[in-house]
This record gives C-alpha cells, sequence and structure tokens, in this order.
C-alpha cells in the first residue's frame, strides 16, 4: 500500500510542476507588448490608429469626435484629478467644462506609447500625453483599457495624471 502512495504523491508532484509551469508561460505572454509580438502588429496599429484619430479630432477642436474613442455606455470609467466619473456623457461634459474653446484646447500629443495585450479583443495601452499651448504646455501620463467592440477599439476605462 505504501508504494502506492508514493506513486501517487510522485504523480501528484509532476502535475503540480507541469501545470505551475504552464500557468507562469502563460502570464508572461500575457504581459507582452504588442511591439514585441509580430503575430500582434496589426492589432497594434489597429488600436494606435484609433488614437491617432482621437489627436487630430483634438486638434481640430472637436470634442465629440474626440469622444468617438470612448465606449457610449454609462460603464465608461474616467479617472482623472483624484475623482473617478462613470459615463460617456458625463466625461463628455467634463471635457467641455475643462476645455470651452480652442486656445483652452492647444495642440494635443500623445508619446511613448506602450500597448500590452490582455486577449485578442482587450488591450491596455500606457502612455504621455502633452498639451501645447500660449502661455503653458501641461501635460502627464494615462492608461486606458480598450475593447474591440464591432470591428472598432474604444476605450472602456481611461486613468489620466498630470505633472
Amino acid at each position: 500500500m505504501s508504494r502506492l502512495w508514493t506513486y501517487a504523491a510522485l504523480v501528484a508532484a509532476l502535475m503540480l510542476m507541469f501545470f505551475s509551469g504552464m500557468h507562469a508561460e502563460t502570464w508572461r505572454h500575457s504581459q507582452e507588448s504588442y511591439a514585441d509580438r509580430g503575430d500582434d502588429a496589426d492589432l497594434n496599429k489597429d488600436v494606435a490608429d484609433t488614437l491617432t484619430r482621437q489627436v487630430d479630432a483634438w486638434n481640430a477642436g472637436d470634442i465629440d469626435a474626440f469622444m468617438a474613442g470612448y465606449i457610449d455606455s454609462e460603464n465608461l470609467r474616467f479617472a482623472s484629478a483624484g475623482k473617478v466619473k462613470r459615463g460617456w456623457q458625463t466625461t463628455r461634459d467634463g471635457y467641455f467644462s475643462r476645455y470651452p474653446d480652442r486656445a483652452a484646447m492647444g495642440k494635443l500629443a500623445f508619446t511613448e506609447l506602450e500597448f500590452t495585450s490582455m486577449s485578442k479583443q482587450d488591450v491596455m495601452v500606457f502612455g504621455k500625453w502633452r498639451l501645447s499651448r500660449t502661455n503653458d504646455s501641461p501635460g502627464g501620463l494615462f492608461t486606458l483599457h480598450m475593447r474591440k467592440i464591432d470591428g472598432g477599439w474604444k476605450i472602456l476605462s481611461d486613468h489620466t495624471s498630470s505633472e
């Protein structure tokens, strides 16, 4: 009987090592950047194209077109200045309140973008933002959770900080 228990313990230990190693490998791949994965280059480009359209809309003074990059849902999460706001309309209203005219909007630039795959449908984007305005140039960091919805990439969550 003790030989059977020894064999069972050995099989259990081998299975534990196998599945633990597999989990670590799966986690490591989920942390890789799209930029580092040739098979996801198109996803990286599609997400970046969405952000480029947002920058172009902002720089044209069109907050409504800028908002097209966000999911039109009450589930949208926007965190900034120590506060969390929810919903597409609330986010839009906040932009119009903080940026009432072209001078306040300035010229937007996104830099140092990093794309991290969570799945083929979900991407985290890390980057820096900067506004160039007549009297100042505020900037900071952002983290976006984006999801592919109906063939296009939408922001589900935006956490933006200022310098």
